[in-house]
C-alpha cells in the first residue's frame, strides 16, 4: 500500500489595519488578511539589505498610486527640479492635471455621447468647488466623432479643448445648439435658472477650442447667453445650407442672446473669436438690438457659403432706455475672409463704433453669381458711427475698371454712413495717347457721397511723374457730379503737366453710377496710373 504524505505550508498572517505589520525576518512572508496584501522582510543591513524593514509584494490589491509618490520632472537633463529638498509628486497628482472625456465614458466612436460629455462638464465646472480657482481644470476631448441628442450646457470657467477643428467633431442630431452658455446657478443635480442671470453669475471666463461643431437644418451652432470675457479658438461651425435655397430663420452659426436689454444686468462682451470658420448657415452670426453685444473681437475667421454673413442690432422697435446701453457697440471684425455669401456680409442695423478692418470679401452679395453680377451691398451700415477700414472687395476689382459697361448700375460695396478705404493699390491702368474722352473707372453713386482718389501717374517714355488727389462729389438732390484734381508734377520733359485730364459724369442708368473719363492728347505719351480709393458718406 502506497504511503501518501500531505504537507501544508502557511505564512505568517494577521490584520494590518488592527495590529500593523510587524518587523519580519529576512525572507519571511506575511499575509494581511484584512487588506489582502503580501509582505516580505528585507533582512539585516549586515546581510546587504539597503534598510531594515518590510517590502510589499505587488498583488491585485496593491494601489500603485499610493506607491508612486516619487515623480520628478526629468525630461531634459539640463533642467533641474531636484533641489534641496527633492521636489516629488504622486502619480495621481500628475495625471489629474489634465482630465480626458474618456474618463467619463465618452470614446468618440460616433455614437450618442451627450449625456457623458454633459456629466463631465457638470462634475468639473458646476460642482461645489466651482468657486475655487484650483478646481477649474481643462477638459480634453480627444480626436473622434461624438454625436449629441441635446445641447451641451457650458457654465462659467469651463475650459473645453479638442485636438483640432478637423479632429474632434461634435455632431448635433437634435433641434438644439451644439453648445450654449449658462450662468453659475447650474449644478450637477440642477439645470439652474437662467432667468436669474446678472453680471455676478453670468457665463464668463469660458474657453472652447480645437473642435468642429456640426449641425443641420434650422439649428444654431453656438448659442452665447450673457457670455463675457471668453475665448473661442480654432473652431469649425458647420451646417448644410447651400446657395440658392430659402432662408432658414434659425439656421445660425453663432447667436448672441442676453436676458435683459439693461447694461446693469449682463452683456455679451469682451469675447475673442480667433480662427473660427462658419460654413453652411443661413446666417453666420446674429445679435439683436437688445442683446448687448459689446467690445467683442472676431479675428482671422472665415465666413463661407452662407445666405447672409453677420447681422447685428436688428429690431424694428429699438429704442434706448434712459442711460442704458443698447445695441451692438465697439465690436471689431478683423482679418477675416467672407467667401460665397449670397447676400450682405455685414449689416449693422443699429449700433455704433463697430469696425470692419482688413477683411477680404470674395463673391459676396451676388445671389450666388460672380463678383461681376452684384445684387446686394457687401457691407451695410444702417446706423452712423461705424467704419470700414482697409477692407478688400473682389467686386471693386471686377467692376471699377470694367469700363466696357460704363453705364451699368454699380451696386456699391458699402452702403450707409461710413468713411473708409474702398480700394488700395487698385490694378494699374494703362493710359494711352487718346484725344477722345475715354472711360477708365466706375464708382457707386446711389446716394450723395464723396470720393477721394489718390493717384500716381508715371510716364513710360520719360521720367515725368504726377502725384495727386481727385475729389469727387456726388449730389443726388440735383443728380450732379463734380471733380477736383489737385496734383504735383515732377520730371524733366516740359509741357506735359496738364496731361492726363480727368472728368466725371453720372451714368445713364438711373444716375446711380459715377463714371470717370480721361483724355491724353500729347502724342506718343503713354503711362501707368496707380490709384487708391476712399469713400466718405
Amino acid at each position: 500500500m502506497a504511503i501518501v504524505s500531505i504537507s501544508r505550508i502557511q505564512v505568517r498572517r494577521g490584520r494590518e489595519n488592527q495590529d500593523g505589520v510587524p518587523q519580519l525576518a529576512g525572507g519571511e512572508l506575511a499575509w494581511a488578511v484584512d487588506t489582502q496584501k503580501l509582505y516580505i522582510g528585507n533582512g539585516a543591513v549586515a546581510e546587504g539589505a539597503p534598510a531594515v524593514g518590510n517590502t510589499e509584494i505587488l498583488s491585485t490589491k496593491t494601489n500603485l498610486f499610493d506607491l508612486a509618490d516619487q515623480y520628478v520632472y526629468n525630461k531634459d537633463s539640463s533642467v533641474v527640479t531636484t533641489g534641496d529638498p527633492v521636489i516629488s509628486r504622486t502619480l495621481q497628482e500628475r495625471l489629474d492635471e489634465n482630465v480626458s472625456i474618456r474618463s467619463f465614458g465618452a470614446n468618440g466612436d460616433n455614437s450618442q455621447q451627450a449625456d457623458k460629455i454633459q456629466y463631465a462638464i457638470d462634475q468639473l465646472f458646476a460642482n461645489t468647488d466651482k468657486t475655487v480657482p484650483s478646481s477649474r481644470v481643462t477638459l480634453k476631448i480627444p480626436a473622434g466623432q461624438y454625436k449629441l441628442n441635446t445641447s451641451l450646457k457650458v457654465p462659467p470657467h469651463a475650459n473645453i479643448i479638442g485636438d483640432g477643428s478637423a479632429k474632434t467633431i461634435l455632431i448635433q442630431t437634435a433641434n438644439e445648439p451644439v453648445f450654449e452658455t449658462v450662468n453659475d446657478t447650474r449644478t450637477p443635480s440642477s439645470a439652474g435658472d437662467q432667468a436669474t442671470t446678472t453680471t455676478l453669475n453670468q457665463a464668463r471666463e469660458i474657453k472652447i477650442e480645437g473642435m468642429s461643431l456640426e449641425t443641420s437644418g434650422d439649428n444654431i451652432g453656438l448659442l452665447l447667453r450673457d457670455c463675457a470675457n471668453s475665448e473661442f479658438k480654432d473652431l469649425q461651425i458647420k451646417s448644410d445650407w447651400v446657395s440658392g435655397t430659402a432662408n432658414s430663420s434659425n439656421s445660425i452659426g453663432i447667436k448672441v442672446k442676453t436676458l435683459s436689454s439693461q447694461q446693469t444686468i449682463a452683456q455679451t462682451n469682451n469675447n475673442l473669436f480667433d480662427r473660427v470658420r462658419v460654413e453652411g448657415f443661413s446666417h453666420a452670426l446674429v445679435s439683436q438690438f437688445t442683446d448687448l453685444m459689446v467690445d467683442n473681437i472676431f479675428s482671422n475667421c472665415i465666413i463661407e457659403m452662407c445666405r447672409q454673413g453677420i447681422l447685428i442690432g436688428e429690431d424694428p422697435n429699438a429704442v434706448n432706455v434712459g442711460t442704458h446701453l443698447q445695441g451692438p457697440v465697439g465690436n471689431k471684425f478683423l482679418n477675416t475672409k467672407f467667401i460665397d455669401i449670397d447676400r450682405t456680409a455685414l449689416i449693422v442695423f443699429n449700433g455704433t463704433q463697430n469696425t470692419s478692418s482688413n477683411n477680404r470679401f470674395f463673391n459676396v452679395g451676388n445671389d450666388g453669381n460672380g463678383d461681376g453680377s452684384p445684387v446686394h451691398a457687401i457691407i451695410d451700415f444702417k446706423s452712423t458711427g461705424n467704419k470700414s477700414d482697409s477692407d478688400f472687395f473682389g467686386r471693386t476689382y471686377a467692376l471699377a475698371i470694367d469700363t466696357a459697361n460704363a453705364n451699368e448700375v454699380y451696386v456699391p460695396e458699402i452702403t450707409g454712413k461710413h468713411s473708409g478705404t474702398l480700394a488700395e493699390n487698385l490694378q494699374p491702368l494703362d493710359l494711352t495717347t487718346n484725344a477722345t474722352i475715354t472711360p477708365w473707372l466706375k464708382l457707386p453713386a446711389e446716394v450723395s457721397r464723396q470720393y477721394e482718389i489718390s493717384y500716381v501717374y508715371k510716364s513710360n517714355p520719360s521720367d515725368n511723374e504726377r502725384t495727386g488727389t481727385l475729389t469727387i462729389f456726388v449730389d443726388k438732390d440735383t443728380n450732379s457730379i463734380t471733380l477736383d484734381d489737385e496734383f504735383r508734377y515732377t520730371g524733366t520733359t516740359p509741357g506735359n503737366q496738364p496731361d492726363p485730364t480727368f472728368t466725371a459724369q453720372l451714368g445713364l442708368t438711373g444716375n446711380n453710377t459715377a463714371v470717370l473719363y480721361y483724355t491724353h492728347a500729347i502724342a506718343n505719351e503713354t503711362g501707368t496710373l496707380n490709384i487708391s480709393i476712399k469713400s466718405i458718406h
